[in-house]
């Protein structure tokens, strides 16, 4: 049955791939050539045969069809050539299968993307692309898979977080059923929400923040609040506005993280409710606290090192004096045993010379 329906389907679509400008059925395009043949040919009773000329007009409509009027046929033959021939690796002929699939290489390989849309955008100013695509991806790759990544997928959870975090919730479900209750009341509000938050949670990526305020939600809810202000809220959506929308969500991260590096010296936090800013004044004095603590341990253990260095240096002085006076003891005694040997080969000397001296007399 399988063979039989791709042989009928097969059939159908060579049918419908040639151009009624180029068949040469008489029916349908008969000119008044072909017609005067035919009525020639019925007279002596034999079947129509189209001509050399007629042939060869037909060949050129067929070849002129392809790169001229909608180009049906040649759209359908690259359905077949492309899509088909690229399922067909998979032993599947089926053209959306084989869209599905260059979309799986395009999400592989995302830098033709980037640099087309680089492209379209310098085309304005004349400026050449370059290695900008594949620069502006390998960033992109060591931010979000560097070694100091612990759990990549983690980071998509801080986007709901980060939309409950405007409540005070760090847990994603809540999040996510905001979400829903954004959903229901404004499907543009919702949408917002969660391009601030993901806006957010990739400004913490490019400022290198610590990855537990980005899982905590801390980097998205300022962001998704000014992403719902301004995309839809206080202006008429238009893309301009969408646009600006977003910018003031990387605006808003940013400041952020600027507000907190100034304000790093105060005992105070740049968060959203005042209860916060004492629970974290109480918590910045109890880590000072633990920090003066260790700092104390940590310079008694350095005494006490001092301390055994300085011992452990006061014996090996000791071990040297010790060994340098055994040392000047042995040389003496050696000096001395010499001095001795010396004065005894003298007087056998002596007394050598006096015995030879007896003899001659």
């Amino acid at each position: 049955v399988y063979s039989k329906f791709n042989s009928l389907f097969f059939s159908s679509t060579q049918q419908e791939q040639q151009p009624l400008m180029a068949n040469p059925n008489p029916d349908v395009s008969g000119g008044g050539e072909q017609k005067v043949a035919q009525g020639e040919n019925a007279e002596v009773g034999k079947p129509a045969v189209p001509t050399c000329q007629q042939k060869a007009k037909a060949r050129l409509l067929l070849l002129l069809s392809y790169f001229s009027g909608d180009m049906e046929v040649f759209a359908e033959w690259m359905k077949n050539w492309v899509l088909r021939g690229a399922a067909q690796v998979m032993f599947v002929n089926n053209p959306l299968s084989g869209l599905v699939i260059f979309a799986g290489l395009i999400l592989q390989n995302r830098c033709p993307i980037v640099s087309s849309a680089l492209a379209s955008i310098n085309s304005r100013w004349d400026l050449p692309v370059f290695t900008l695509p594949f620069n502006i991806l390998v960033c992109l790759h060591m931010v979000a898979t560097g070694h100091y990544n612990h759990y990549f997928p983690q980071l998509f959870t801080a986007v709901p977080v980060g939309i409950g975090q405007v409540y005070g919730c760090d847990n994603p479900w809540t999040g996510g059923i905001f979400m829903i209750a954004l959903f229901i009341s404004s499907p543009i509000t919702c949408a917002h929400a969660t391009i601030g938050s993901a806006v957010g949670m990739v400004s913490g990526l490019a400022l290198a923040a610590p990855f537990e305020a980005i899982y905590f939600g801390l980097w998205g809810y300022n962001c998704v609040l000014a992403c719902i202000a301004i995309g839809g809220m206080f202006y008429a959506l238009t893309w301009q506005v969408h646009l600006l929308a977003i910018t003031c969500a990387f605006f808003c991260a940013y400041l952020g993280s600027a507000i907190s590096n100034v304000m790093s010296t105060l005992p105070l936090a740049n968060v959203a409710y005042p209860e916060r800013n004492l629970r974290f004044f109480w918590k910045l004095r109890k880590k000072e606290k633990l920090e003066r603590e260790e700092k104390e341990r940590a310079e008694e253990k350095k005494r006490d090192k001092e301390k055994c260095r300085a011992k452990e240096q006061e014996l090996i002085g000791h071990d040297k004096e010790v060994l340098r006076i055994e040392m000047e003891r042995m040389d003496g005694k050696e000096k001395r045993d010499g001095m001795e040997s010396k004065h005894i080969n003298y007087i056998m000397i002596q007394e050598r010379e006096m015995m030879e001296g007896a003899l001659s007399e």
